[in-house]
């Protein structure tokens, strides 16, 4: 019963992450009565060892020999017993891909756990096996702490159980412990026993004092009023507005054409490219109020200024050799737009959308080809030191722009119909021949089901960032370090802040198991090499270069007018419907997949509050649950299916065992004030639409769009770190209005950002800002992919 306590105790005090524990399929479900055979095991041994070793030191025997050869036994066992598990995993040799860092954890704790067991027999030939039991325990609670009470002190934790109970529970072991010493000290007169009680006496002093030091503090710290979660989130919509009204006043401070070629200039140090007064016209004539802001461009392309024009256009070309690549290619000759003929039917949508995307513009832009990124997820990761090479190589190119004395304004002949270019597209080689649809580019790696984190993405990092310095093994306790840099600490948990440093993800080692993406990607054929992809969205490390999505400029999840629902008209609930579509369910690592925790989330809080929360949090998958293997499909399943029926009304004839409730039409979202977007196998296309649609959109995600730099988190949307955990819960709670301790303007403040988030979304996301977006990088392609960049440049 003494570990059960214990872990009971530590568990209250971790931040969970939400992390699934599925209701069990054959073995699963005897989970927890093997973890309780365990115990009682583990009190068998330990009762019959200290027998031992107590018999033994008192004959004068040597059994340390006899012990060695049992634990070799046991692991032994635990060995032969463990392969039928790896035999039965299709690819069980991926578990065994390791590296240093993974090497160096399993080092420590092999050494720290060698270390306590040989103590822990040294020290039964003198203790009982009860006193050893509480100490060791009560060691490593207090071990277990130290990364909690760093954090602790900043939260009023006295008033939730869940912080104060714990800590109190740690002074009354640690005083147990401490009165058991002392009577060990007055039942023995040997040196022996006395040195060890003193010492005893020593750390549980220590330890009680540390615990006392932690439960007075925040009886005698004055926490200001601003880390209150109600506070914290008027604070945030506040400094958010004033970021957002300073933003659109620079984004279009030019007036006239001269006054956007003299900010370019200054903004991007070189002229624009030819045909920016084409693109001004454009740009004023749909009315954006956006002229002078494209960051997002500038950085996406100042890499491939490292590489020559000729070097971009071979790389293009080299993209469409193999099918296996999924890329779609478009051409631009004389002002018109060619898709290349080997698009599959399943993604010619993609190519049509941009081809009418593109049209309006295209007798201003030069002869040009791009490589379309067709699969859902982003595919470029060059390493750290190889991508600094290039943007410094980007730099000193466009400063050769800037000197040059030979400016053209007009876009001169290009080289495209010479052999660096190729005339045609080339449709790939047959099926099965080198080159065909199930060959790879050997530029490329298959990444399908493998986890991408450590191996693929980290590599984009600095060496000092965390994701090379250290593991995040426990899926379901929060990493705080990773979250603080870019979160709010509050008395109800932590607030996402910094969106864009929550993107990067070099200081979050814990996100590793947290994303589908990341874990166990569904489709992913990804390069370590600078190639020209253009794609829909990427995530922190990646750098394809964004375009606006076709999904998107096609309206395939629109927000129709004549289905809309005023605010005032809405339920003041939390509406989702969706399927598991992050990631591919193999080796169990779906439990830490973010839509599969969101719902676990959402259907705790429908069962712990049934009769508050169930009306306001209506949260479930639909569909049939693919993307997985045999046993992980069954396990999610029987998981899936119990949450859905807390959602569904007393009326509802449940689905039958392991069918998930049915789907609903999209305008279902229309009736809720409030809606989250999540990512799935890539970016989610709901986000625009749940902008313009009256409720208030709150937003997890990695995947970055076109649109980001629009957008002000806390003005236009809520965003929510993919973490979730309390502080999106109670932020939620706070703006229904739900929170008996939150402000009495929640409500009000959640509509005030709904409304500004559709009232941008009218004039910044439209579909002609897709346009005016794309006809601007287009621009800058060309530039950079023609022969005669250094001369080009528009001038007044």
């Amino acid at each position: 019963m003494w570990p059960l306590s214990i872990l009971s105790a530590e568990l209250s005090v971790k931040f969970p992450t939400g992390t699934v524990c599925p209701v069990g399929w054959r073995w699963e479900r005897f989970v927890p009565l093997i973890q309780l055979v365990n115990c009682l095991l583990d009190a068998v041994i330990i009762s019959h060892t200290a027998h031992l070793a107590r018999t033994a030191a008192h004959d004068g025997l040597d059994i340390f020999k006899f012990m060695g050869k049992l634990c070799l036994a046991a692991a032994g066992t635990i060995l032969v017993l463990s392969i039928p598990s790896w035999l039965s995993d299709s690819e069980f040799i991926l578990a065994f891909r390791f590296q240093a860092l993974d090497f160096r954890d399993f080092a420590l704790d092999g050494f720290l756990a060698t270390a306590a067991v040989l103590s822990g027999l040294t020290l039964l030939s003198s203790l009982s096996s009860s006193c050893l039991a509480l100490l060791l325990t009560n060691a490593a609670f207090a071990g277990s702490q130290i990364p909690v009470l760093k954090v602790l002190p900043l939260l009023n934790f006295w008033t939730h159980r869940d912080f104060g109970r714990p800590t109190l529970l740690a002074v009354i072991l640690a005083l147990l412990l401490w009165y058991l010493a002392v009577r060990r000290h007055h039942s023995s007169d040997s040196t022996k026993s006395r040195s060890l009680v003193i010492w005893l006496i020593i750390c549980n002093c220590g330890l009680a004092l540390l615990a006392l030091a932690v439960v007075v503090h925040p009886l005698i710290y004055e926490f200001p009023e601003q880390t209150y979660c109600s506070r914290a989130v008027e604070s945030l919509v506040s400094e958010a507005s004033a970021s957002s009204v300073a933003w659109e006043s620079q984004a279009s401070a030019s007036k006239s054409l001269a006054d956007a070629v003299r900010e370019y200039t200054k903004r991007y140090t070189i002229p624009p490219p030819p045909n920016f007064d084409k693109w001004y016209e454009f740009a004023r004539e749909h009315n954006s109020v956006v002229i002078d802001d494209f960051d997002q461009i500038n950085n996406d392309l100042l890499p491939f200024w490292g590489l020559s024009p000729a070097s971009l256009r071979e790389r293009t070309g080299s993209l469409f050799a193999y099918g296996s690549t999924e890329m779609g290619g478009m051409r631009i000759r004389n002002g018109s737009v060619q898709q290349s003929p080997y698009i599959p039917g399943s993604h010619r949508w993609m190519a049509d959308s941009l081809q009418r995307m593109i049209a309006p513009f295209a007798q201003w832009l030069p002869d040009m080809d791009f490589a379309i990124n067709l699969a859902d997820e982003c595919r470029m990761v060059v390493p750290y030191e190889r991508m600094e090479r290039f943007k410094r190589k980007g730099q000193q190119e466009k400063g050769k722009v800037k000197k040059s004395n030979k400016r053209q304004e007009a876009w001169p002949n290009s080289s495209f119909s010479q052999s660096s270019w190729p005339q045609d597209f080339t449709e790939p080689l047959p099926r099965g021949t080198n080159g065909g649809r199930d060959e790879i580019d050997p530029n490329f790696a298959n990444n399908i089901r493998t986890p991408i984190f450590y191996d693929f993405v980290a590599p984009s990092c600095p060496q000092g960032s965390p994701v090379h310095n250290r593991r995040w093994w426990d899926w379901s306790k929060t990493c705080i370090d990773c979250l603080m840099p870019h979160s709010v600490l509050t008395d109800r948990g932590l607030l996402l802040a910094n969106v864009s440093l929550a993107h990067d993800l070099c200081h979050q080692p814990d996100l590793a198991y947290l994303s589908g993406f990341l874990s166990s990607p569904s489709a992913m054929v990804g390069t370590r090499e600078l190639l020209p992809i253009f794609s829909q969205a990427r995530v922190g490390g990646f750098s394809d270069i964004l375009i606006p999505s076709p999904w998107n400029f096609d309206e395939k999840s629109a927000f129709k007018e004549d289905s809309g629902v005023e605010w005032q008209d809405k339920e003041d609930g939390l509406f989702w419907r969706g399927s598991r579509s992050d990631g591919f369910s193999a080796h169990r690592r779906w439990p830490g997949f973010l839509r599969p925790r969101f719902v676990n989330e959402a259907y705790r809080r429908a069962v712990m509050f049934r009769d508050v929360v169930v009306r306001t949090v209506n949260v479930s998958f639909t569909g049939e649950v693919s993307k997985c293997d045999g046993r992980d499909c069954a396990a999610e399943a029987e998981t899936y299916s119990k949450w859905g029926l807390a959602t569904l009304d007393q009326d509802t004839v449940p689905p039958k065992a392991n069918k998930l409730p049915p789907s609903v039409p999209f305008e279902e979202h229309w009736r809720y004030r409030h809606l989250i977007d999540m990512d799935g196998a890539g970016f989610s296309g709901r986000f625009l639409p749940f902008l313009e649609s009256r409720s208030l959109p709150y937003r997890a995600a990695l995947f970055r769009t076109w649109y980001e730099e629009r957008l002000q988190a806390w003005h236009h949307y809520v965003p929510v770190d993919i973490r979730l955990g309390s502080g999106f819960w109670f932020s939620l709670e706070t703006l229904m209005g739900s929170d008996p301790h939150g402000i009495r303007r929640g409500p009000a403040l959640a509509r005030k950002v709904a409304e500004q988030g559709r009232d941008w979304a009218h004039k910044a996301l439209r579909k002609e800002d897709m346009q005016i977006y794309m006809f601007r990088l287009l621009l800058e392609w060309g530039r950079i992919t023609h022969d005669e960049r250094d001369n080009l440049g528009f001038t007044m």
